[in-house]
């Protein structure tokens, strides 16, 4: 790979996926995305309430990974994974101590952030949990907030997708060999990110 631009040449750029965008791993395995450990049963691996430690680890590169790579040749890009599973407020604590650790370790550029789907709601909650951080974020000449299909008003997709309607859970209960249609939607029913869209 390129080396990485140096602290005060490039704009900094937070990408942020929408939900499912996040490689999630249990114990250390790989469950969302993996054809494999899903087609195996292992959904229920990332569950909520189980015994296992899940983290989010790295963008869903299929979906990201070009744009990721694109906007590296303009940006200092931050690639922020996260666990969708997780309530909206919480995630966006998170991200607030991300965004001010990018304004200060880059005072003399602009961040920017590109947010798709549910990432813009992430968004939201991080200004919503540091009242002065859009305020800091704009002052700066270049300060940016770019929303993609952001469900600002709730997803009805998603509604679909808890009543057993949507290809993406029909696609999982079919390749998960091990559970039915049922088993699928209630550990992502339990998904307090999915239930907050």
């Amino acid at each position: 790979g390129e080396a990485e631009p140096a602290d005060n040449t490039h704009p900094v750029l937070v990408l942020l996926p929408g939900i499912m965008g996040s490689h999630l791993d249990a114990d250390g395995d790989r469950i969302w995305l993996d054809p494999l450990d899903l087609a195996c049963g292992r959904l229920s691996r990332i569950a909520m309430g189980g015994r296992r430690t899940v983290c989010a680890n790295g963008l869903v590169g299929l979906a990201y990974g070009g744009l990721a790579d694109h906007l590296e040749g303009s940006h200092r890009v931050i690639r922020h994974d996260y666990d969708w599973r997780q309530p909206i407020r919480a995630l966006g604590v998170e991200l607030a101590g991300v965004l001010r650790e990018a304004l200060r370790k880059h005072p003399d550029q602009p961040v920017r952030i590109l947010a798709h789907s549910m990432g813009g709601l992430v968004v939201r909650a991080a200004f919503a949990a540091d009242k002065t951080l859009w305020r800091d974020l704009v002052a700066r000449p270049g300060g940016r907030l770019l929303m993609l299909g952001t469900p600002n008003h709730g997803s009805h997709l998603f509604v679909e997708t808890l009543l057993g309607q949507s290809e993406t859970v029909r696609m999982l209960a079919r390749l998960d060999m091990k559970n039915g249609l049922q088993s699928v939607l209630d550990i992502v029913a339990a998904f307090p990110g999915a239930v907050h869209l």
